[in-house]
């Protein structure tokens, strides 16, 4: 008698279509569609609000990592990637998910929750563009280089000017801290699971302070 060979490994088994390679993962699909649906169902949907206003549907899948990029050279290619509302905006950028350019200002939305460490190793990058982007558009071109250039001429350092900021926004901070301590008695707190916790940090007291006061 002709004994009947297994199908292939995982196939009407109950392992996903995900662990599932090459020609056998299509096979699994033709056999058996609901497990693509499945491995589909499992995958998180995101969404971010272009500067168009089109709501982009997106999963992990289809961010591919940060890219190693640098605008210490140039700070107008920062500024023009920055944000897609602004009128900077030249419609491209570093990052692109499903043929749509994505505004640096949106990768938060897209890595923080995304697929583990892509966040951890980008975040203090993204926050230096940040501390450099939101200066450089306050004014000119010719007025932020008349701030960040040293007495002989030659231009800051992005590094340096990073760190400039920095600074200033720190006394910043502490001085909004020390004027809200003042307005009154109210204290300024945050909850964190069942408990209400008083804010201490200068730069979220600065911050809650700012946007009570200015709408």
């Amino acid at each position: 008698m002709t004994s009947l060979s297994p199908g292939p490994v995982g196939v009407g088994a109950g392992v996903p279509l995900a662990a599932v390679s090459g020609p056998t993962q299509h096979m699994a699909a033709a056999a058996n569609p609901s497990l693509h649906s499945t491995a589909v169902d499992n995958t998180k949907i995101r969404t971010v609000l272009l500067g168009s206003g089109m709501l982009l549907s997106f999963t992990d899948n289809d961010v591919p990592d940060p890219t190693a990029v640098s605008f210490a050279h140039d700070i107008d290619r920062l500024a023009a990637m920055w944000d897609d509302g602004s009128s900077r905006w030249r419609g491209d950028s570093v990052l692109m998910i499903k043929g749509h350019a994505i505004a640096l200002k949106h990768w938060p939305t897209v890595y923080k929750y995304g697929k583990p460490g892509q966040w951890k190793g980008t975040k203090n990058k993204w926050a230096e563009w940040r501390y450099v982007v939101e200066r450089f558009c306050q004014g000119t071109a010719e007025e932020f280089w008349a701030e960040f250039t040293v007495p002989d001429g030659k231009r800051m350092a992005f590094t340096n000017i990073v760190a400039t900021l920095r600074e200033a926004r720190l006394r910043r901070d502490a001085e909004i801290s020390a004027q809200a301590s003042q307005a009154g008695s109210v204290q300024y707190t945050y909850r964190k699971g069942s408990r209400t916790h008083t804010m201490q940090r200068p730069h979220a007291i600065a911050k809650r302070f700012l946007n009570k006061h200015t709408g």
